[in-house]
């Protein structure tokens, strides 16, 4: 099974992340933008809802990454 990461890029400060799980994306979010918090089912209904695996927050871009190693060979 492949196991999703993020890529969540900050466009205020120009840094980026790579994130494991969405509760970790919701509590970034929430420390960048305390008042207007979102929530972990938020974050993956967006994504899961897009078709191109991302979304915009205010200044805040959240990407699926996914590979497969198997893509890799050859």
């Amino acid at each position: 099974m492949v196991k999703p990461k993020f890529l969540i890029i900050n466009e205020v400060d120009d840094t980026y992340h790579i994130m494991n799980s969405f509760r970790e994306i919701e509590e970034y979010i929430n420390l960048q933008y305390p008042e207007n918090k979102t929530s972990h089912m938020s974050v993956s209904r967006r994504i899961k809802e897009s078709d191109n695996k991302h979304y915009k927050y205010y200044d805040i871009i959240v990407k699926e990454l996914i590979w497969d190693f198997n893509d890799l060979k050859n």
